[in-house]
């Protein structure tokens, strides 16, 4: 992805299997940071069930199947 003049990496890098949106991406980082779907979805002013389907599309688009994998993963890319 490209890389913005702050240095941050553009929300919608191309990663393995899929872009991840800007909402996906600061859902990630929550995860990353031990924020469950709830307390994401209190942090972001959302529903848990929204919540829920933003990280079920994240573990499908970095191909992973649970949190352990999901922090792995962001943490490898650079994500995070």
């Amino acid at each position: 992805g490209k890389v913005n003049t702050d240095g941050k990496v553009d929300a919608k890098e191309k990663i393995e299997g899929g872009e991840l949106s800007e909402r996906e991406t600061e859902i990630l980082k929550l995860l990353v940071d031990g924020y469950d779907h709830k307390l994401a979805a209190e942090k972001l002013f959302l529903s848990p069930h929204t919540v829920r389907k933003h990280i079920a599309n994240i573990y499908t688009k970095l191909h992973v199947t649970s949190r352990a994998q999901v922090v792995r993963v962001a943490m490898k890319q650079g994500r995070v």
